[in-house]
């Protein structure tokens, strides 16, 4: 079984701190020098790259080594789509998240 939120969590963070537009598409780039750029760890950046690769958002060819996908390549380039993924898990999953919590408490 899947969880959302184990599949939501990389999308979050590669549109929040914006972890597809740092290296350009067709080049490749180490989980250090994202590290480096996007000011998280490097142990952070593997985990959230390493999940994002197994949703094909990027790929990794070689151990420790990124490169773009065309999911990737779109958020990088196309400002429409990186909206939607950020509103989605920033808003919308967030507010999913407290539904449960709101009936209990005003019930009726």
């Amino acid at each position: 079984m899947s969880l959302p939120h184990n599949e939501l969590l990389p999308r979050q963070a590669i549109v929040r701190v914006g972890l597809a537009r740092p290296f350009p598409v067709g080049s490749e780039t180490s989980f250090a020098q994202m590290a480096r750029v996007s000011g998280l760890r490097e142990a952070n950046i593997r985990q959230i790259l390493r999940l994002a690769t197994l949703q094909h958002i990027f790929s990794e060819p070689r151990p420790s080594v990124i490169t773009h996908t065309s999911v990737s390549r779109l958020l990088a380039e196309d400002r429409a789509p990186s909206d939607w993924v950020g509103a989605s898990v920033d808003d919308l999953w967030q507010a999913a998240s407290q539904t449960c919590d709101a009936m209990v408490k005003y019930p009726g």
